[in-house]
């Protein structure tokens, strides 16, 4: 007995962090049920890494996922984008971009949110000068360099929904064997380092992502490196 009184406040204090922690999954298990996140975030993995879709096959199945109440309609958006990156220089694209603008609009999109296709065509596609000026692509589309990025050795994909790996990956695997471009990267002042660095600090002005916060996170736990990851923002896809 007087060791359990002892006890109790760590106790008490241990059981109060594990509510607060099932309740947390709890909540994020529900939105991945009632959004179909799984489904949806099959789909985009499948778009952007490994092209596993035809053309033909993406299009049926953006236009099933457009007709299923189900699904939210920033997700739903968020599909028509990826799809627009992976299709552009596709000579039917638009005819079913159109299609799609349709029936985002019967679902209630508002035509500014629409207007993100575009702006984030500008920003990210083939014919953006933003590939070639930060990375040497070789002509490439921002697409072969995700696919690219996957993880090399790998006798199969193990999970699915983690098939992708942020532009970060790269870097960071750069500066660690010596081969980081310095004229992409350069240093302010001193020669190129020799050693691998033990401490790495990324400030990424404009925001960084959930998906590149896990990166660090995974690669911190996994060896003596030590990354420290900061931004003038924190962006989901929404934002």
């Amino acid at each position: 007995m007087k060791r359990f009184v002892a006890e109790y406040p760590d106790f008490k204090k241990l059981s109060s962090s594990v509510s607060k922690h099932v309740s947390v999954v709890e909540q994020l298990h529900k939105q991945v049920k009632e959004r179909k996140l799984l489904d949806v975030s099959e789909i985009e993995q499948t778009l952007v890494c490994n092209g596993g879709f035809n053309f033909n096959e993406a299009s049926k199945i953006i236009e099933e996922q457009l007709n299923n109440p189900a699904l939210s309609n920033g997700d739903l958006l968020r599909l028509v984008i990826l799809f627009a990156l992976r299709y552009e220089n596709n000579k039917d694209v638009r005819v079913n971009l159109t299609k799609f603008v349709a029936l985002l609009k019967n679902r209630g999109v508002l035509d500014e949110d629409i207007k993100a296709i575009e702006i984030v065509l500008k920003y990210g596609g083939v014919t953006s000068k933003r590939t070639e000026q930060l990375f040497d692509f070789n002509k490439g589309d921002i697409f072969n360099f995700f696919r690219n990025t996957l993880e090399k050795g790998l006798s199969g994909v193990t999970n699915i929904y983690t098939q992708h790996k942020p532009i970060i990956h790269k870097i960071i695997n750069e500066l660690v064997n010596g081969r980081l471009s310095q004229d992409h990267y350069p240093f302010q002042s001193g020669a190129y380092y020799q050693e691998k660095p033990q401490q790495i600090l990324i400030f990424i002005l404009g925001g960084i992502t959930f998906e590149e916060a896990c990166y660090v996170a995974e690669r911190n736990m996994s060896g003596n490196l030590k990354i420290l990851l900061g931004g003038t923002n924190i962006h989901n896809s929404q934002r």
